[in-house]
């Protein structure tokens, strides 16, 4: 690539291979100096609009350096314009009795006039050109920023320089939906200082999947390309976002989907400080791209660039916190221009909120002790239980006020405004029973001699308890490597020796039958691989059960994929593009660490996705769960949470639901607040471990609803019931008058009820009768009731049992670049199958199906018949969206 002047001088030359593309708009270096290609011409209009070089005179430049001998030529600079009093000729005339030129000079005067009459001919023939905007603001779907205030362009344009309209790229506002394009405005309004708020900087809080992405790309690349006023140069030099570690490469990826590689630089910062120190002085690269992490370590070098960073965005931006370091570090960067991407901006509480919006507009809410007095306190205190009227009016005005202050900054839309555009989400809490193994072992490990030693102490012994019994709800396997890798020491008081003595002596503790949970999921990717073409995303946060997990996909030959804490960073985009680009048959299975890559991916290859266990923090589930259903979806979207019925399981999830509220008052949605697992009270503790073995679904026991199990009361069973509840309301025997308080004896249900109302818009489907499974509408998920149609022929049970465990191997880790072994393994031919191999099929006998009008559910004796196993009993489901 050369690069030449007017008189077609070479200035310098760039042998860039990476910037091979030449499309307008397109940015290079060439000796030092910063070139944007405006358009292409072909090879004749090239030739005509390419300058003649003059003969008989060497070609001279302005950015060609002159020779040592002659002093480079300075044009005059005139305050009036220059009028000759004399005729030109005259002029010449005395010049020559002063100083008469040599005749080689002389004849080089008369070919070439003087570069001053040259210049005052042309200024005095010459029409300047209005200033035009970059793009035709009047063109057929232009989408034109809003422009100034003239209070605003008084602040900013003291040289009154001409005012343009700033209209987005056509490349890129064509490609936006409307809820995009209003999300671009709205944050070109925050950072231009527009809406009304002190500061610049905003919130965009769009739930996932809604293109947060796209609408910050957009704004970037029109505030370095454009600026509504004049000969100032663009709106800003640079740009840095920032986003946790596993997103760095996927918001590379999606600049080059919308702008281009050669439009725009973008500069990776998940290398050495020495390297990241190139952005700051460098002038080809205008985007930064960096983790939270390596920020920390990097600010040093980048508040120094040059120029300056314009405009900072945080992605999951409900990380910063006050005693977070990573939001102090931005306290060194005078950026003004923030701007937060969050899909669950109140999270935890009212404070980290205050955290970020103190960041994107610093000083707004004053400082966090008269925010804590002013909206924290009241707003809390009016939702806490048994609050007087007073508290209540109070925290009521607060709310409001904060909420009409926060929402000229914040910008909230939820997933139903794609309703109309993506296909279906059906969404499936399912309630499965566990193993007699799992049920024995739980009971064991809450008996009462074990959970008062854990009241008692409080020491954190609590907290283990909590994640011994997550484990075994997903597999007592998990527990079983514990006691065998001489984890059981910080358990000691949990007793575990006496669990490992309930354990089979030939235990495979990666046999999927341990677990009533993975029996589930293996009779579920079984009826997808055999008769579908779609495939499956498995979420956990535990990486012991993506172990257990990983193994069943070898034994059964899945091609599977995984993502999680030990993949390299440089490898994650490339799992997740192959995984969406391959066919059922490439790849199957995409197993994903919740906490490592459940923020940000697009993995819309998947139409299903099983949540395996509920998070503590109802924001990972959300965010987990929103990586399929998403721009991009062509197929019906199905996702499953897995619960555990009876155990801590169902609890965790009950205790996400009683978190809906503080969000609802303030940002208008559902968004839920996390409460702490060290939060609990001591008989909040005593329900949370105890087993619940005498219900199907405990959660729909709490909603006491009127569909008894699927069938709606008559008005006289309605009447029955609520004169029950009055009589109970009444005060039982002979008490003191000060003591009677009515109505608190129903009032702790009543509150739970009105805590996990949030499923009344759901189905209930009783799994245990046949009557409902036309509620439930997913025949891929009733072939995991106890209804199941057409039973495949197998051998027995107990031989199934006994051979699968023999065949079953222990789960080996690959070296780090096998990322995917599975894929790259050829299917073993029917007739090649090693004597002792058994295909993983339903057995035979019929199963038992318990009808529940009558007698009371008993766990134990619905596990008697062991197909029941991993069987449904329950199910809440919720259908959105509509067919493409």
């Amino acid at each position: 690539m050369i690069l030449k002047d007017t008189n077609s001088s070479v200035i310098g030359r760039s042998f860039d291979k990476k910037n091979s593309v030449f499309e307008p708009g397109a940015h290079f270096v060439i000796a030092g100096k910063d070139v944007e290609l405006d358009q292409l011409l072909k090879q004749d209009a090239a030739k005509e609009n390419s300058p003649s070089k003059p003969k008989g005179i060497p070609a001279a430049s302005f950015y060609t350096s002159a020779p040592s001998a002659a002093k480079p030529y300075k044009p005059p600079s005139f305050s009036k314009p220059m009028i000759p009093s004399k005729p030109l000729a005259a002029t010449n005339i005395e010049s020559s009795s002063t100083s008469e030129p040599s005749s080689l000079e002389q004849s080089a005067f008369q070919k070439h006039p003087p570069l001053v009459s040259q210049s005052i001919s042309h200024s005095n023939t010459h029409t300047a050109h209005p200033p035009a905007p970059k793009y035709d603001p009047n063109a057929p779907d232009a989408f034109v920023m809003p422009q100034l205030p003239q209070n605003i362009l008084n602040e900013l344009n003291y040289k009154q320089h001409p005012v343009v309209d700033v209209v987005l790229d056509p490349h890129i506002s064509s490609k936006l939906r409307p809820h995009q394009q209003e999300g671009v405005k709205f944050m070109y309004e925050a950072v231009m200082g527009m809406r009304g708020h002190k500061g610049k900087g905003c919130i965009l809080a769009d739930e996932m999947g809604l293109g947060k992405t796209l609408q910050v790309i957009a704004l970037v690349w029109t505030l370095l390309k454009q600026n509504p006023i004049t000969n100032s140069g663009p709106v800003i030099g640079k740009a840095m976002i920032v986003c946790p570690v596993s997103l760095v490469n996927n918001w590379r990826k999606e600049f080059s989907k919308w702008i281009g590689q050669s439009k725009i630089g973008i500069f990776l910062g998940d290398k050495d400080v020495s390297e990241i120190k190139k952005f700051q002085q460098s002038r080809i690269h205008q985007v930064l791209i960096i983790g939270y992490e390596k920020l920390r370590t990097a600010v040093d070098v980048l508040k120094f660039c040059q120029p300056q960073i314009g405009l900072i965005v945080c992605d999951e931006g409900h990380r910063l916190k006050a005693s977070n370091k990573t939001s102090q570090v931005f306290e060194a960067f005078p950026t003004r221009r923030r701007v937060i991407l969050s899909g669950t901006p109140i999270q935890n509480d009212l404070g980290e909120y205050y955290c970020m919006t103190d960041f994107c507009n610093p000083g707004l809410l004053d400082s966090y002790a008269s925010f804590k007095k002013k909206y924290e306190t009241p707003i809390m205190r009016s939702r806490a239980p048994n609050c007087n009227r007073s508290d209540l009016e109070l925290g009521r005005q607060r709310s409001e006020a904060l909420s009409a202050l926060t929402n000229q900054f914040v910008l909230r839309r939820t997933a139903e405004i794609l309703d109309n555009v993506l296909p279906t989400k059906s969404e499936f809490v399912v309630c499965i029973a566990p193993t007699k193994l799992q049920l024995a072992i739980y009971k064991q490990l809450v008996q009462a001699s074990i959970i008062q030693s854990v009241l008692e102490r409080l020491g954190g012994q609590h907290l283990n308890l909590i994640g011994v019994l997550r484990n075994l709800c997903n597999s007592p396997g998990i527990i079983y490597k514990m006691i065998e890798n001489k984890q059981s020491e910080s358990y000691k008081d949990f007793k575990l020796d006496n669990v490992k003595n309930m354990f089979p002596s030939s235990v495979n503790a990666n046999d999927i039958n341990l677990s009533g949970k993975l029996k589930a999921l293996g009779r579920l990717l079984k009826t997808l691989k055999t008769e579908t073409e779609e495939k499956i995303i498995v979420v956990s946060s535990f990486t012991a059960t993506l172990d257990v997990i990983e193994s069943h996909c070898r034994l059964c030959k899945y091609k599977f994929c995984r993502l999680d804490g030990s993949t390299p960073q440089a490898k994650r985009q490339e799992i997740v593009d192959g995984f969406n680009r391959s066919p059922q048959a490439g790849k199957f299975v995409f197993l994903l660490s919740t906490k490592s890559g459940g923020v940000g991916l697009n993995l819309i290859g998947a139409s299903r996705l099983v949540l395996f266990e509920s998070d503590w923090n109802p924001s990972n589930d959300l965010q987990a769960m929103a990586r399929i259903h998403r721009d991009g979806q062509t197929k019906p979207v199905f996702i499953y949470r897995f619960l555990t019925t009876g155990t801590i399981d169902e609890k965790i999830f009950q205790r996400q639901l009683t978190k809906i509220g503080l969000s609802n008052s303030l940002m208008g949605n559902t968004v839920e607040k996390k409460n702490d697992t060290d939060s609990f009270t001591v008989e909040e503790l005593r329900a949370l471990f105890r087993i619940d073995d005498d219900t199907a679904c405990g959660t729909h026991d709490l909603l006491d609803c009127t569909c008894n199990h699927g069938r709606v009361l008559t008005e006289a069973e309605k009447g029955a019931e609520d004169a029950q509840q009055d009589d109970e309301e009444e005060p039982q025997g002979f008490i003191s008058a000060s003591q009677h308080q009515p109505g608190t004896s129903l009032k702790s249900k009543r509150d739970k009820q009105a805590k996990i109302a949030a499923l009344d818009g759901w189905d209930h489907v009783d799994c245990l009768q046949e009557n409902h499974m036309g509620n439930l509408a997913d025949d891929v998920l009733r072939k995991l009731t106890i209804h199941a149609e057409s039973p495949l022929v197998a051998q027995h049970k107990d031989d199934f049992v006994e051979d699968t465990t023999a065949k079953t191997s222990d789960h080996q880790f690959e070296s780090l670049n096998d990322y995917c072994p599975a894929s790259d393994e050829e299917e073993e031919p029917e007739e090649e199958r090693k004597e002792g191999d058994v295909e993983i099929i339903e057995p035979e006998r019929k199963v038992q199906k318990i009808e529940q009008q009558e007698d009371p559910f008993d766990m134990n004796g619905f596990l008697q018949d062991q197909n029941n196993e991993g069987r449904l009993t329950f199910v809440f489901k919720k259908v959105s969206g509509s067919v493409v």
